[in-house]
Parts: C-alpha cells; structure tokens; sequence
C-alpha cells in the first residue's frame, strides 16, 4: 500500500480528517490510508427499544432503518444533507443532529433534505404485542438480532440490483456501519450473520451473501459518522409514525415526506423499503392507521 502522508505530518491532524470523512471507502490504518472496494455504505440506527412491559409505558414498536449511499459519493451526499441543515439550525459545524431534540419545525425540512438526496433507506418496524414469542425475544440482543436479518435482507436486494460493474465503481459489496449499542458486542453480530450464512440453504433466509463481507462491519457512535445521523432520522420518524403519543396521536408527517427516498422493487414499498412485522400485507394495508403508506386503501 502507497504511503500518502510523510512521518512528519501530524497524526491527529489525519485522524481528526478521517472522522470527519466518516465511511467513504477510506480508513486511516498505521498511518496509511486504505482505500476500500465497496460500492455502497449502509448506515444502521434504531428507535425504541426492546422491552416488553408495556404496563411501564414501553412503547409498542420498536425501529431498525439503514440509510444506503454509494460509496463513491458518500461524502459528498451527506455533506449535502448535514451542513446546510447544522447552518439553518445555526449548529455548530461538527454539531450532532438528534432528531428527537429537533422541534417540529426543524425536522421538516431536515426530512425534506433527506428524501431528495441520493440516499435509499429501508425500516423494520417490529410490533412487539403481536410477537406470539415473546419470552423467546426476551433474551439479550435476540430481537435486534432477529430485525437485522429482515433489514441486511432488503438492504443486499437493493444493492443488488442497483449494481452493474460496467457503470458503477467498486465490486458491489457493502459496508455496513452499525450505530454503537451499549452492551452489544458486534463481533456477536458478525457471529450471528456466519450462523445464518452458513444456515442459507436450508432455511428461509434470503440475504445476498455475497453483498455482504465480514471483515466490512463496523460500529462507530453518531458522532463519528454522518450517516448514522441521517439513519437515526428515518428510525425515528418511523417511530413517530407508529407509536402513539402520550395524548393518543401519532405523527406521520415526516414518514410521508421520506417515503419518495425509500428502497422501493417495482413501484412496491410493503415488504421492501418498509416492512411491518409480524403484521400480515392484509392487515397493513387495509387498517387506517397506515394511511401514510402508498399501497394502503385509505392513503390519498
């Protein structure tokens, strides 16, 4: 590998450049800078969490979004998005935008923003009361785990089709950045995705393997990753358009702005940008709850 910088330039200085890039295909690494082959960088947060004593007020669904960029514009894309919005909210210019402290009238255009950029998103919505497995889900990671798996699906059926090597740059796989999780060790996750590789041929598990590389996750805070704020905006709007309110409301303003950026297969959302689990098609599509869903008979 070519040595870009001298023994003599400040280290800091790269590593501070670095994380600020975030995963655009370049990792700082003794000193060297390694240029990756992906194709595609997948951002993944949640909202809610996984608890089911919903006596306590623990809400009843709980989110998983990735937000898909290609690697080759990756910086340029979320630049895009993150510093004309830290400009307008008069953030500081290396500021976090948590999409929860935005009010109202910020997060408008800060969806707004998201959905005409070049980014594709895909959200996992599990309804927690209608799990008829519920101790099973109880156990440490189990769900998160579970979720991911609908997630890397959806998410390697997009790259995968959006990938032709006579047009685009790198070999077509991902690289998937994970948002950090207390108590969480992702070497568990890599773990648990070898399980389900080696599981593929005999169960109904339809990730496209080789999208998808071991040696290409990470976890990094939201802080470190630009990315992992635009997910966390999409998680969490999923989840404002799904849970209710103390007063009884839910608000699904800013999923009906994002949904013209989310992963879509042949004009059909259900079941590939956005899946709603365990719920069946039926049920999502004719209850006037998911009115803001395209395919839904009361949707406009």
């Amino acid at each position: 590998m070519k040595k870009i910088f001298s023994e003599k330039c400040d280290r800091k200085v790269i590593i501070n450049i670095v994380l600020f890039l975030g995963s655009v295909g370049i990792r700082f690494l003794k000193g060297e800078i390694e240029v990756s082959k992906s194709s595609f960088c997948v951002y993944i947060d949640e909202s809610g969490d996984e608890g089911f004593d919903f006596e306590k007020r623990t809400p009843e669904w709980f989110i998983i979004s990735a937000a898909i960029t290609r690697s080759v514009k990756d910086l340029e894309t979320l630049t895009g998005i993150i510093k004309p919005m830290r400009e307008l909210f008069k953030y500081g210019p290396t500021q976090e935008i948590h999409f929860r402290k935005l009010t109202h009238e910020k997060r408008v255009p800060y969806v707004e923003k998201i959905a005409s950029a070049q980014v594709r998103s895909v959200t996992i919505a599990v309804h927690k009361p209608s799990l008829t497995s519920q101790e099973t889900f109880r156990a440490k990671n189990r769900l998160y785990f579970y979720v991911c798996r609908f997630l890397l699906e959806r998410v390697s059926w997009f790259c995968r089709d959006s990938f032709d090597p006579r047009k685009h740059e790198g070999d077509g796989s991902i690289d998937l950045i994970f948002s950090k999780r207390k108590n969480l060790s992702y070497e568990e996750l890599r773990c648990y995705l070898k399980k389900l590789h080696e599981q593929s041929a005999c169960e109904d598990i339809r990730i496209e393997w080789s999208k998808i590389k071991e040696d290409q996750i990470k976890a990094y805070s939201s802080s470190q990753r630009m990315g992992l704020q635009v997910a966390d905006a999409i998680a969490t709007s999923a989840f404002y358009a799904l849970n209710k309110t103390d007063y009884g409301f839910t608000e699904d303003k800013y999923m009906s702005i994002l949904l013209r950026g989310m992963y879509k297969h042949q004009g059909k959302l259900l079941g590939y940008g956005l899946k709603l689990w365990p719920l069946k098609d039926e049920e999502v599509l004719n209850d006037i709850k998911y009115k803001w869903i395209p395919e839904n008979v009361h949707s406009k």
